[in-house]
């Protein structure tokens, strides 16, 4: 009988295979699996009085940029401190060509966060379209936990205090940058869609039907003509003879 010593399966190697499959069966081929960015740990508070809009611009943990690619938001979480209550909205933002100089996507209504509530995630209905390199940011008003002890070397975030809130599309300058914090905010991201195959014109001259460019073409709802003939027909009753 031949000797198996020496050709076993270490037993880190086999928990690594379990961990794996387990993986495959909760995320199958060619299943989109959501990915989060930012992270919400209502550690430290901010006084954002009237309103303050922020955006993390450098992160030295999890990333608050969109990664490469189209996405939609359809969820946003904070964690509320022990003691300090406040409205806190998510802020999408979009570097310019500009240093320092940001355009708005979008902003969610704001939501209330009281004192010692712990994580409150709040679902955006509709979603926020997004793109590869969007910022996350917040708008705080009053006293709330809006950041966390971070790295000073690599964390970063612009500020800009007593400001009115932005509309989507607009431009903001942030004056100030707040170093070694990071915001309290993370974000779920989904593959956006992509989007549909613009519709076939319609034919509005007989040539447009002839050396086979009826094959190219749909009437008004969108149905394929079965010939030239469908075609032809189609355009001189003006649309009243639909293809098919």
């Amino acid at each position: 009988m031949a000797s198996t010593q020496g050709i076993g399966v270490p037993k880190r190697l086999l928990m690594a295979l379990a961990i794996a499959g387990f993986g495959v069966l909760l995320n199958p081929a060619g299943a989109a699996a959501a990915t989060v960015i930012g992270q919400n740990q209502g550690t430290a508070g901010c006084s954002g009085g009237l309103g303050m809009d922020t955006v993390q611009t450098a992160s030295s943990g999890p990333s608050y940029a969109v990664p490469a690619g189209d996405w939609q938001i359809t969820d946003w979480s904070t964690q509320a401190p022990a003691a300090q209550d406040g409205t806190l909205a998510l802020e999408v933002w979009r570097p310019t060509p500009t240093a320092g100089s940001y355009t708005l996507v979008d902003i969610s209504t704001a939501q209330p966060v009281a004192a010692g509530s712990g994580p409150s995630t709040f679902t955006l209905a509709p979603p926020i379209a997004v793109r590869g390199g969007d910022l996350l940011g917040l708008r705080i008003t009053g006293g709330v936990g809006c950041n966390f002890t971070g790295d000073f070397t690599g964390d970063s975030y612009g500020m800009l205090t007593s400001s009115a809130p932005p509309a989507p599309g607009s431009a903001t300058a942030f004056a100030f940058a707040q170093h070694g914090f990071e915001l309290d905010v993370a974000a779920t991201l989904d593959a956006a869609a992509p989007p549909p195959p613009p519709p076939a014109p319609t034919p509005t001259a007989k040539t447009d039907c002839m050396k086979d460019g009826w094959q190219q073409l749909t009437d008004a709802g969108g149905t394929s003509f079965k010939n030239e003939g469908d075609c032809v027909s189609y355009v001189a009753t003006q649309g009243s003879n639909t293809a098919g």
